[in-house]
């Protein structure tokens, strides 16, 4: 689970850009292959719900809601739909989340998401990452304080041939105590569709010089992120032996000592020791 961090910033990104294709997602999270319809797209997925549509879609509509009115009840994303339960055919995949509700209280942003179904130990992770990094970019934009998260499920469960891994997972004690680093206040479209734009290049041919490049037009709390995912990409590059391990080692000590933070070094360092053991 020490990779978890790249597979939800990734599973992120594929929100925020809208898409449904499987390519985007299947890149940092395999299962979802398995998903996928027989057009390549994934039929739940959470993007063209969350942002499609004119304007921004749902999350656009629902910040400007709370701008005009911060007392609204109103402010609800609904991403579980009616056309879920009644496809002719059965669907792959349908939305584990039925709505995410954002609340103005004491002048902070609560959020309530509301699951029919929610996997304890592959789910529940990305889950909280993904929802409460939305949480924190509505917040941002009105420029106030964040306030509480509240995870509700119909069904909160842990599968049998998981429990062993989870057991490892709990016993790793890797995951920082510390939070996250806090989120500018302000909006953060463009930031996220530059990063978009970089995540697609560092999946191609683009040199990591020219990566870093890019980057620097971003603050530092998008460089910090957008840091992960070209290492990320970088060791994708290595298992598929499109690019050699020392090369790779080199590319990812380079994002280690550029970064401007330290916070998410041993997630990469991580990576260093993945590469290092494959040099053996």
């Amino acid at each position: 689970m020490r990779g978890t961090i790249f597979s939800a910033v990734g599973e992120l990104l594929w929100y925020l850009s809208g898409r449904d294709d499987v390519e985007f997602i299947a890149y940092y999270v395999t299962a979802y292959r398995k998903e996928a319809e027989a057009n390549g797209t994934i039929a739940g997925a959470y993007g063209p719900r969350l942002v499609g549509g004119p304007e921004g879609g749902q999350l656009a509509h629902v910040t400007s809601m709370l701008r005009d009115h911060p007392s609204t009840r109103r402010a609800v994303i609904q991403l579980f739909d009616r056309k879920d339960v009644s496809s002719v055919s059965r669907l792959n995949d349908v939305p584990c989340t039925c709505v995410l509700q954002f609340l103005i209280r004491d002048d902070k942003l609560d959020l309530v998401a509301f699951m029919r179904s929610s996997d304890v130990y592959l789910g529940l992770p990305h889950d909280i990452f993904a929802f409460t990094m939305i949480q924190e970019l509505v917040a941002s934009e009105l420029g106030i304080s964040l306030g509480e998260y509240v995870h509700m499920a119909g069904s909160l469960h842990l599968y049998e041939h998981d429990t062993a891994d989870a057991q490892v997972f709990l016993g790793e004690h890797f995951m920082p105590e510390c939070p996250m680093p806090e989120m500018p206040l302000g909006n953060h479209r463009d930031s996220i569709q530059a990063l978009l734009e970089i995540e697609a290049c560092a999946r191609g041919s683009m040199e990591m010089e020219e990566l870093l490049r890019k980057l620097s037009g971003l603050s530092a709390y998008w460089q910090d992120i957008g840091f992960l995912v070209i290492a990320f990409s970088a060791w994708r590059k290595c298992t598929a032996r499109v690019v050699t391990p020392q090369r790779t080692l080199e590319a990812l000590f380079l994002i280690k000592e550029q970064a401007p933070t330290s916070f998410y070094s041993d997630f990469v360092l991580k990576k260093i020791d993945a590469v290092r053991r494959k040099c053996r």
